[in-house]
Protein backbone atom coordinates (compact mmCIF):
# COMPACT_ATOMS: atom_id res chain seq x y z
CA UNK A 1 0.00 0.00 0.00
CA UNK A 2 1.21 3.05 -0.65
CA UNK A 3 0.55 6.62 -0.26
CA UNK A 4 -1.26 8.36 -3.47
CA UNK A 5 -0.21 11.60 -4.61
CA UNK A 6 -2.01 14.59 -6.58
CA UNK A 7 -1.00 12.52 -9.84
CA UNK A 8 -3.17 9.94 -8.82
CA UNK A 9 -6.25 11.69 -7.87
CA UNK A 10 -7.82 11.07 -11.54
CA UNK A 11 -7.37 6.92 -11.13
CA UNK A 12 -8.04 7.46 -7.22
CA UNK A 13 -11.83 9.51 -8.73
CA UNK A 14 -12.64 7.00 -11.22
CA UNK A 15 -12.16 3.98 -9.23
CA UNK A 16 -14.69 5.76 -6.58
CA UNK A 17 -17.03 7.09 -8.98
CA UNK A 18 -17.08 3.23 -10.03
CA UNK A 19 -17.97 2.38 -6.31
CA UNK A 20 -20.05 5.35 -5.83
CA UNK A 21 -22.55 4.01 -3.44
CA UNK A 22 -20.00 2.67 -0.97
CA UNK A 23 -17.46 5.43 -1.44
CA UNK A 24 -19.68 8.72 -1.56
CA UNK A 25 -18.23 9.61 1.41
CA UNK A 26 -14.61 10.25 -0.06
CA UNK A 27 -16.09 11.58 -3.30
CA UNK A 28 -17.69 14.21 -1.78
CA UNK A 29 -14.95 15.01 0.42
CA UNK A 30 -12.58 15.21 -2.32
CA UNK A 31 -14.73 17.18 -4.52
CA UNK A 32 -15.40 19.86 -1.96
CA UNK A 33 -11.88 19.81 0.21
CA UNK A 34 -9.33 18.46 -1.94
CA UNK A 35 -6.41 16.45 -1.72
CA UNK A 36 -3.70 17.08 0.89
CA UNK A 37 -4.95 20.28 1.71
CA UNK A 38 -5.48 22.32 5.29
CA UNK A 39 -9.20 21.55 5.53
CA UNK A 40 -10.25 19.09 8.09
CA UNK A 41 -11.94 17.05 5.18
CA UNK A 42 -8.94 17.35 3.06
CA UNK A 43 -8.23 13.84 1.92
CA UNK A 44 -5.48 11.54 1.82
CA UNK A 45 -5.05 8.14 0.29
CA UNK A 46 -3.30 5.09 0.36
CA UNK A 47 -3.74 2.89 -2.56
CA UNK A 48 -3.19 -0.54 -3.84
CA UNK A 49 -2.06 -1.54 -7.60
CA UNK A 50 -1.91 -4.87 -9.54
CA UNK A 51 -1.10 -4.61 -13.09
CA UNK A 52 -4.72 -3.79 -13.87
CA UNK A 53 -4.53 -0.63 -11.97
CA UNK A 54 -6.42 0.35 -8.56
CA UNK A 55 -7.18 -2.79 -6.52
CA UNK A 56 -8.30 -0.82 -3.29
CA UNK A 57 -8.22 2.23 -1.79
CA UNK A 58 -7.86 3.77 1.75
CA UNK A 59 -9.09 7.51 2.58
CA UNK A 60 -8.72 9.67 5.63
CA UNK A 61 -9.49 12.73 5.99
CA UNK A 62 -7.15 15.22 7.51
CA UNK A 63 -9.26 15.23 10.84
CA UNK A 64 -8.69 11.80 10.96
CA UNK A 65 -12.05 10.00 9.63
CA UNK A 66 -10.93 6.74 7.70
CA UNK A 67 -13.11 5.88 4.64
CA UNK A 68 -12.12 2.17 2.94
CA UNK A 69 -13.16 1.11 -0.66
CA UNK A 70 -11.10 -2.48 -0.46
CA UNK A 71 -12.40 -5.00 -3.16
CA UNK A 72 -10.08 -7.24 -1.92
CA UNK A 73 -8.98 -6.82 1.81
CA UNK A 74 -5.79 -5.59 2.25
CA UNK A 75 -7.08 -5.14 6.07
CA UNK A 76 -2.81 -5.93 7.48
CA UNK A 77 -1.14 -2.99 4.94
CA UNK A 78 -4.15 -0.68 5.58
CA UNK A 79 -3.25 -1.37 8.91
CA UNK A 80 -0.03 -0.79 9.03
CA UNK A 81 -0.57 2.31 6.35
CA UNK A 82 -2.15 4.40 9.02
CA UNK A 83 -0.11 2.95 12.37
CA UNK A 84 0.43 6.45 14.01
CA UNK A 85 -2.93 7.98 12.37
CA UNK A 86 -5.21 9.64 14.99
CA UNK A 87 -8.19 7.85 14.30
CA UNK A 88 -11.31 9.32 14.72
CA UNK A 89 -13.64 6.96 12.82
CA UNK A 90 -14.28 5.06 10.29
CA UNK A 91 -17.42 4.95 8.19
CA UNK A 92 -18.08 2.44 5.02
CA UNK A 93 -19.58 -0.51 4.11
CA UNK A 94 -19.93 -3.20 7.05
CA UNK A 95 -17.62 -5.93 5.32
CA UNK A 96 -14.85 -3.25 4.77
CA UNK A 97 -15.20 -1.13 8.05
CA UNK A 98 -15.37 -4.15 10.27
CA UNK A 99 -12.05 -5.38 9.15
CA UNK A 100 -10.51 -2.28 9.14
CA UNK A 101 -11.38 -1.51 12.86
CA UNK A 102 -10.03 -4.71 13.54
CA UNK A 103 -6.96 -4.00 11.68
CA UNK A 104 -6.01 -0.45 13.55
CA UNK A 105 -7.07 -2.64 16.74
CA UNK A 106 -9.63 -0.54 17.85
CA UNK A 107 -12.08 -3.24 18.20
CA UNK A 108 -13.89 -2.51 21.89
CA UNK A 109 -12.84 1.35 21.78
CA UNK A 110 -15.60 3.51 23.40
CA UNK A 111 -17.19 5.52 21.02
CA UNK A 112 -20.12 7.50 20.46
CA UNK A 113 -21.80 5.69 17.62
CA UNK A 114 -20.85 2.07 16.57
CA UNK A 115 -23.62 1.05 14.64
CA UNK A 116 -23.56 -1.03 11.11
CA UNK A 117 -26.23 1.16 8.92
CA UNK A 118 -27.24 0.45 5.58
CA UNK A 119 -25.73 1.65 2.39
CA UNK A 120 -27.86 4.79 0.87
CA UNK A 121 -29.25 3.16 -2.17
CA UNK A 122 -32.53 2.02 -3.06
CA UNK A 123 -34.75 1.09 -5.88
CA UNK A 124 -37.56 3.39 -6.05
CA UNK A 125 -39.51 0.16 -7.25
CA UNK A 126 -38.90 -1.01 -3.92
CA UNK A 127 -39.57 2.24 -2.17
CA UNK A 128 -42.70 1.80 0.52
CA UNK A 129 -44.68 5.13 1.34
CA UNK A 130 -45.80 5.22 4.80
CA UNK A 131 -50.06 5.64 5.27
CA UNK A 132 -50.72 9.43 6.42
CA UNK A 133 -50.11 12.82 5.73
CA UNK A 134 -47.44 14.12 3.60
CA UNK A 135 -45.92 13.70 -0.16
CA UNK A 136 -42.30 13.14 -1.61
CA UNK A 137 -40.83 16.05 -3.37
CA UNK A 138 -37.55 16.53 -5.25
CA UNK A 139 -34.80 18.47 -2.81
CA UNK A 140 -35.30 21.40 -5.05
CA UNK A 141 -38.74 22.02 -3.77
CA UNK A 142 -38.33 22.20 -0.55
CA UNK A 143 -36.92 24.74 2.18
CA UNK A 144 -33.26 24.56 1.99
CA UNK A 145 -32.59 25.80 5.97
CA UNK A 146 -34.91 23.02 7.10
CA UNK A 147 -33.00 20.59 5.03
CA UNK A 148 -29.48 21.48 6.20
CA UNK A 149 -30.73 21.15 9.92
CA UNK A 150 -32.13 17.90 9.13
CA UNK A 151 -28.65 16.70 7.87
CA UNK A 152 -27.23 18.22 11.26
CA UNK A 153 -29.31 16.44 13.24
CA UNK A 154 -28.61 13.16 11.82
Amino acid sequence: MRRATRADRPAIEAFLNARAVTSMFPLSNLALHGMDGEHGRSMSFWLVEDDDGLTDIIASTRDGMVMPSCDTGPWDAAGSALAGTDVIGVIGAKNQARPLIAALGLEGVTTELDEDEPQFILSLSDLTVPEGPGELLPLSQVDRAEMVNWRRLY
